[in-house]
């Protein structure tokens, strides 16, 4: 698996604070590597054909081998605060975009061929932060993309304060924690395999992630891939965490991300309550 993921925010406008989630991550990205905030950070895609055009493989001319398109970096990470459009666009008639998403959750090769352009990409590692209201998402999300497996790619998260900070908060000096996160994403380019301890607790937790028996269909439809999910989640601990290795606590962490995600689909009644998609 690789570090990407497709992560829906849920909430209602007024109190899940999306745009200000938004705001506050980007800057400690860019806080984190400046040049990837710059080239990397795109929003506002109108169709499938464009998304890959943005992260497609180097072109060259033939006669001077000089590039002519694409790009060599072709990690990609979607902000799109109105998620609501990317679903607006993926239903229309002859779109590809849903279809290139779950390429891309995939990892596997997009390509938009046509007679005037031939645009590939192999390289491509491109996450997605979105956010939605669960009214919009109601309207917006067809039955059919929650079971032709659009759905289950995305890590559904409801999102609610737990605090209310009129001031904003205190300010908080995150000079160290980027020196440090910028060194260890600068050395996390190895491949992670898990610890013996890891690999013994994946072992035994899988066949109970994977046994879905007593969850309603249509939980199942939007959640099916909490396996896929957990590994992407622990991955990314184990590198910003500067481990060699993926551990236990890296796999746990995956799994209560992915558990907060089936009650936001489930609209789990000891919980806040929430509508239920």
């Amino acid at each position: 698996h690789r570090p990407n993921l497709l992560v829906v925010q849920v909430g209602y406008t007024a109190t899940a604070r999306k745009g200000t989630a938004d705001n506050e991550i980007l800057q400690f990205l860019h806080a984190v590597d400046p040049d990837y905030t710059t080239q990397n950070v795109a929003s506002g895609f109108g169709s499938g054909e464009a998304l890959i055009e943005r992260i497609s493989d180097i072109e060259k001319n033939p006669k001077t081998g000089e590039p002519i398109s694409g790009t060599i970096d072709q990690r990609l990470y979607i902000m799109e605060g109105e998620f609501s459009k990317i679903l607006r666009t993926a239903d229309r008639r002859g779109s590809i975009l849903g279809d290139v998403i779950r390429l891309i959750y995939d990892g596997r090769q997009l390509a938009n061929l046509t007679k005037s352009k031939k645009l590939i990409s192999t390289e491509h590692c491109v996450s997605l932060f979105g956010g939605i209201t669960p009214d919009e998402l109601l309207d917006l999300f067809p039955t059919l993309a929650a079971t032709s497996g659009t759905g289950n790619r995305y890590l559904w998260v409801w999102s609610n304060p737990d605090k209310y900070l009129p001031d904003g908060g205190d300010h908080i000096n995150l000079a160290n924690i980027t020196k440090t996160m910028s060194t260890r994403i600068a050395n996390s380019t190895q491949v992670y395999t898990r610890t013996p301890a890891a690999a013994e607790w994946w072992n035994t937790h899988y066949q109970t992630l994977r046994a879905s028996e007593d969850v309603p269909q249509a939980v199942r439809s939007l959640t099916t891939r909490t396996t896929d999910q957990i590994q992407r989640i622990a991955l990314i601990y184990a590198a910003t965490e500067g481990a060699d290795k993926v551990d236990i606590q890296h796999m746990e962490a995956g799994l209560a991300w992915t558990q907060h995600s089936v009650s936001t689909v489930a609209a789990d009644p000891i919980k806040p309550r929430v509508d239920r998609l």
